[in-house]
């Protein structure tokens, strides 16, 4: 692999992190804003069902989502992958070239 090639990977790289990073951020925040607006705001009642709908889905899917790609098996998988880029066999196939 030539250097510019390297280079353009590494930009890639970074520009998926700051995305995910972003991304996580977003919902993050919107996570906390529902969260604690629904808590201490009083509603009206004819809404506690669709709100309750909402702080389920948010609580069930954006957070532990978040939560799984940092830490859970997102995070692990690219763990392995660094382990087998910089394995012997393949540090031997990058020097053939």
């Amino acid at each position: 692999m030539n250097l510019l090639s390297k280079k353009v990977e590494e930009g890639t790289e970074t520009m998926k992190n700051m995305f995910a990073m972003s991304f996580s951020w977003f919902w993050s925040v919107f996570s906390a804003l529902y969260i604690l607006l629904v808590t201490f705001v009083t509603l009206p009642t004819a809404n506690s069902r669709v709100v309750d709908q909402v702080l389920g889905f948010i609580m069930g899917t954006i957070v532990a989502t978040i939560i799984n790609y940092w830490v859970g098996s997102s995070a692990g998988q690219k763990e392995q992958k660094e382990v087998q880029d910089v394995s012997p066999t393949n540090a031997a196939a990058e020097d053939a070239r």
